[in-house]
């Protein structure tokens, strides 16, 4: 499972960076954040798995404040 989910984030994250319409920077912090979160912090410890969170909330946020800018613009 989590494998594919690393795959599934990594490539949604290659989309938006690529997309023209959201932030490139988010898209990228999503792709980075999941592989910190997936696969080094379950390797590491605790505290990488929460930086990992961290960047992936943040990301995350930052693509729905922009989609929602641009739907209401």
């Amino acid at each position: 499972g989590l494998p594919l989910l690393v795959i599934g984030v990594i490539c949604i994250g290659i989309a938006v960076a690529r997309s023209r319409v959201l932030p490139r920077w988010a898209g990228i912090g999503m792709a980075v954040g999941i592989v910190v979160f997936g696969l080094i912090g379950v390797i590491l410890a605790d505290f990488v798995q929460s930086i990992g969170a961290a960047v992936l909330i943040a990301s995350a946020l930052w693509i729905a404040v922009s989609a929602r800018r641009m739907a209401l613009a």
